[in-house]
């Protein structure tokens, strides 16, 4: 099986055999080896660079399938926004209003505010993903638009409570309702 050929999952399952088997007991005792970091550096650094480049071609092939004009920010969050707000810009501090839909790369939709009130939170002081922060941030009052949050700013390695599995990708539409 070729590296470039490997899965995020066996990636993941090589990565935890070949450290399961550096760790693994002996029934005769033996002097613990210490594992040197400066050796696993470079093969972790290449896992996740190969991880990245997989979700970043994931959200390029989305991108073109619905034929969006999407910008990238430096931190990798694409945004369109696609209804320009006249009222006051968001930035760090203050409380915003916002309604959303939230949805997989796949389409299917995880969560919206339809199904509850709209989401009131303080720029960079609430706990809310990083991608949120940074998109809202891209607004104005009144604006509506489309932002895709690589894993990285959205919910990582850990996923959200078995709602979003770990390493996911999300697409969300917004509406900045209000700046205060």
């Amino acid at each position: 099986m070729a590296l470039n050929k490997l899965t995020y999952g066996n990636i993941i399952c090589l990565f935890l055999l070949f450290a399961l088997a550096l760790t693994s007991c002996k029934s005769d005792p033996e002097p613990q080896r210490k594992i040197d970091p400066g050796k696993l550096k470079e093969p972790l650094i290449e896992v996740n660079r190969r991880m990245t480049e997989s979700e970043f071609t994931q959200i390029e092939d989305f991108i073109n399938r619905y034929n969006w004009e999407m910008q990238a920010s430096e931190s990798g969050l694409y945004y369109d926004i696609y209804k320009q707000g006249e009222g006051k810009k968001a930035k760090a501090g203050n409380r915003v209003t916002i309604d959303y839909k939230l949805y997989f790369l796949t389409g299917d939709l995880i969560e919206s505010t339809e199904q509850g009130e709209a989401l009131s939170f303080v720029l960079e002081k609430d706990d809310v993903i990083i991608g949120m922060h940074e998109a809202i941030q891209m607004m104005h009052e009144g604006g509506k638009g489309r932002f895709i949050i690589p894993s990285h700013l959205g919910y990582g390695l850990v996923g959200k409570d078995g709602k979003i599995p770990p390493k996911t990708t999300l697409v969300y539409d917004i509406e900045l309702i209000n700046v205060k």
